[in-house]
């Protein structure tokens, strides 16, 4: 039994904190090999550059949309404004119609026409006048 005990006492105990590794931090991006010390990934990029490509695609995009927007309501204006110009058009043939129609039933010909489709006579050159206070005896 003593042996056992030995066996026992001998026996390191492993913590919870030498199971752990150690993280690199958040900002820093690391690549670890077996022997070298762990570097930091260097930029290969010139940010600044890219940062003043990306203003100038926005800055071009953006006009872009501007004019664009500009153009299809210039458009939609031209539109109105031909659909007023026809509908102008429209209205002066309608009203010169319409003159040709008021000077074409007022004029004397279809005036006699009409009186006569009516019952009424041509006047004649025969004139009929009423003289007050003339007897006239009928039985002579």
């Amino acid at each position: 039994m003593a042996s056992a005990k030995r066996a026992i006492i001998e026996v390191p105990e492993i913590q919870q904190q030498e199971l752990t590794f150690p993280l690199p931090l958040r900002r820093e991006n690391v690549i670890a090999f077996p022997h070298q010390k762990p570097k930091p990934i260097q930029e290969t990029v010139n940010t600044v550059l890219v940062k003043y490509i990306m203003l100038f695609i926005c800055a071009f995009v953006l006009a872009g949309f501007i004019s664009s927007t500009r153009s299809a309501y210039l458009y939609s204006i031209s539109q109105a404004i031909e659909a007023g110009q026809s509908e102008i058009t429209t209205l002066q043939n309608n009203n010169e119609m319409l003159r040709i129609k008021i000077y074409q039933a007022s004029s004397l010909e279809s005036i006699e026409q009409r009186a006569i489709g009516l019952g009424f006579h041509k006047p004649s050159m025969e004139q009929y006048l009423r003289l007050p206070n003339l007897a006239v005896d009928i039985a002579d």
